[in-house]
């Protein structure tokens, strides 16, 4: 016996092959040779409308050989690539891409919409007042809007008591003060308060501060500014 293709040589008069697989082709041995193509029907090969769970069963030959994709990123949905492996199906979810500018925290799951811009929670600091307890505000957060223009980059905030009058946002502090952590403080060129007084890139380094509302011992310092390596 030789490889079932057509035209080979065959040793059976009548004896049939077929290569197996999706919609393969029926093939008889005639004079010594494989031909008589019987081949069925092929059907159009369709990925489902509804994105299959993982492990769902799947038709290896209805669907197309490359797979599928079901892209919800247009309606900030994920997007969906399934493989049917073993006649099951193996899906993969690539989360949505944040849009440009926000307007609802579900746009931006699981980080939050703050001023229009995307941003990622944390216990350790806030970017609104829903971040602290109730007799606290988010005292300090800065986002530049996605439409805005702004010197300074993004900078979360820290949870201070409310009512003590902490400052919230630098425009409770008097002339070009920065509000950090309820305190306004004015940044120079030399030193820095927090991560905004410094360049795109570089961070403030060890800068001390008393935040408002607590009782500190030592006295407040500027940080320097420097350069990740």
């Amino acid at each position: 016996m030789t490889a079932c293709v057509p035209g080979a040589t065959c040793a059976t008069e009548n004896a049939q092959c077929s290569v197996g697989g999706c919609c393969a082709c029926t093939y008889s041995c005639k004079n010594g040779q494989w031909g008589d193509a019987l081949c069925p029907p092929c059907l159009v090969r369709l990925c489902p409308d509804v994105v299959p769970q993982n492990g769902d069963a799947c038709p290896p030959c209805q669907l197309p050989s490359g797979g599928c994709r079901w892209d919800r990123r247009p309606v900030d949905g994920p997007l969906y690539v399934g493989q049917c492996v073993a006649e099951r199906w193996q899906i993969s979810i690539t989360p949505p891409t944040p849009p440009a500018c926000c307007t609802s925290d579900s746009q931006c799951a699981p980080g939050i919409c703050v001023n229009t811009i995307c941003e990622q929670p944390s216990p350790d600091f806030c970017w609104r007042d829903d971040a602290c307890a109730t007799n606290e505000i988010c005292s300090g957060a800065f986002v530049c809007g996605c439409a805005a223009d702004c010197s300074g980059r993004d900078a979360p905030g820290r949870c201070v008591p409310a009512g003590q009058g902490c400052c919230k946002t630098d425009g409770d502090c008097k002339g070009a003060g920065m509000c950090v952590s309820g305190v306004c403080k004015q940044g120079s060129a030399s030193a820095c308060w927090s991560d905004r007084d410094c360049a795109i890139g570089d961070n403030c380094y060890r800068p001390q501060l008393c935040p408002c509302g607590t009782s500190c011992f030592a006295a407040d310092a500027p940080g320097i500014c420097v350069t990740p390596l």
